[in-house]
């Protein structure tokens, strides 16, 4: 097997670095819109506009000003049952809608409506990057099953490649998905590991090494994959690292999350990759950390992208417990670089859209 292209190291003893070490600056961008857009599925920064996937399409500056938006539910061809993922290509935003089993296509610029194709099989998502449509397979009794399919960019129906069958013990169908630009990063949650499928060729991508008395052995680590077991407890009971999930990249950086699993509790490690330097930075918390300061990591409920050295995401306005008596009290103020007036936050929670903090990384030395 190839090298992987980026290799996280999680040490013995984790980092605890502050705030003020990782991000040179944070800022917040409400999503404007006139009626509430509920809850964000997706997002993607391209050209300097924000795209994002929210029941329809939504197209922002990067004020938060919204530019145009589809939402219209219904059958017709510029209308969604069920849009379900967002990519976007040489200046057209490609939506799927997995109810209609169509790829839709719309300006990047004007959100005009330009075409649909039908997408063979039963999908869940479906994205482009340019080289080939990438699918994700829903059907797994079907015995040609494979969790990913690529199809031809000239041609949504002629397949060009599979990827990762089910009798590859790769530990692939047993972990996540993040899309990041110019392919779609699949995790195993059990190995650690990361592979990016560019349409062409699938790339060792991530492996995340942890101490070697945390490691999962390869034999039980096989056995959970075949059984299905997101527990190792089922097998030993060790005190291991394992969980690779919720990535998100930018030009310059990677973020994530590993569970640390200990006897009697389970906690987040959140892991910063500095792919300039071939730093990073593992920690279970952050020192001088205000209340209000959110983690830069993507999440079910919190779906982020990158773009340059940044890394957004998308919060939903009440999952923000920003207060007027947390900001400028305490024993020590809040860094004012992250300090945003309590007003722009009293407005940004009243109108109920999203918001999406924009976090700006330092270099890892």
């Amino acid at each position: 097997m190839r090298d992987f292209k980026y290799e996280i190291v999680v040490n013995e003893t984790l980092d605890s670095p502050s705030w003020s070490d990782l991000f040179e600056s944070v800022s917040y961008i409400p999503l404007k819109t006139d009626v509430p857009m509920g809850q964000v599925d997706q997002i993607v920064v391209y050209d300097s506009l924000m795209y994002v996937l929210a029941d329809g399409l939504y197209c922002f500056d990067m004020d938060g000003n919204c530019k145009f938006r589809n939402n219209n539910k219904g059958r017709a061809r510029n209308e969604f049952l069920k849009a379900s993922s967002l990519s976007v290509y040489d200046g057209k935003a490609y939506v799927f809608d997995r109810y209609k089993y169509k790829m839709m296509v719309f300006d990047a610029k004007t959100g005009a409506f330009i075409d649909d194709m039908s997408v063979p099989g039963y999908k869940i998502y479906s994205w482009f990057n340019g080289n080939s449509y990438i699918c994700s397979d829903a059907d797994p009794q079907d015995a040609d099953y494979t969790l990913f399919k690529c199809y031809s960019k000239d041609d949504i129906n002629t397949q060009t490649a599979a990827f990762f069958p089910r009798k590859e013990d790769v530990g692939m169908m047993f972990g996540t998905t993040s899309w990041s630009g110019d392919g779609l990063i699949c995790l195993s949650y059990v190995r650690n590991l990361a592979w990016k499928i560019m349409g062409a060729d699938t790339v060792p991508y991530i492996k995340v090494t942890v101490p070697e008395n945390k490691r999962i052995p390869d034999n039980i680590a096989s056995s959970m994959i075949a059984d299905g077991s997101r527990s190792v407890e089922d097998y030993t009971g060790a005190e291991v690292i394992y969980g690779l999930y919720y990535l998100t990249e930018c030009d310059g950086f990677i973020t994530a999350t590993i569970f640390n699993h200990e006897k009697n509790n389970t906690s987040y490690i959140f892991l910063v990759y500095d792919k300039n330097t071939g730093k990073s930075c593992s920690y279970l918390t952050l020192r001088d950390k205000e209340p209000w300061q959110q983690f830069p990591i993507a999440g079910r409920d919190n779906p982020a992208t990158g773009c340059g050295n940044s890394i957004y995401v998308a919060y939903m306005s009440e999952s923000l417990s920003l207060i007027k008596g947390v900001i400028g009290t305490g024993n020590e103020p809040a860094d004012p670089r992250f300090l945003e007036p309590y007003e722009v936050f009293k407005g940004i929670t009243n109108d109920g859209n999203p918001i999406v903090a924009r976090y700006e990384f330092k270099p890892i030395e």
